[in-house]
């Protein structure tokens, strides 16, 4: 897998959990809180600069019953 396929999936994946968070009417600070990490490191996630975390997906899944598949794929 190339270096831009892989931003290409990491960007996917953050457009997805923006939209989750806006869907569900949830600021970034209280979405940060349901992931269990920080507001910065959530901001670095949704931006596509870092990626989000099994711990972070399974943390979603448990509160918000959001498929790891759909965020991931």
């Amino acid at each position: 897998m190339s270096k831009m396929d892989t931003l290409r999936e990491r960007m996917q994946s953050a457009t997805r959990l923006r939209q989750i968070r806006e869907n569900a009417n949830l600021t970034q600070e209280r979405f940060a809180e349901i992931l269990g990490i920080s507001l910065s490191a959530y901001k670095k996630v949704e931006s596509g600069e870092n990626q989000v975390s099994l711990s972070c997906l399974r943390n979603l899944y448990n509160a918000m019953n959001v498929s790891t598949d759909y965020i991931l794929y």
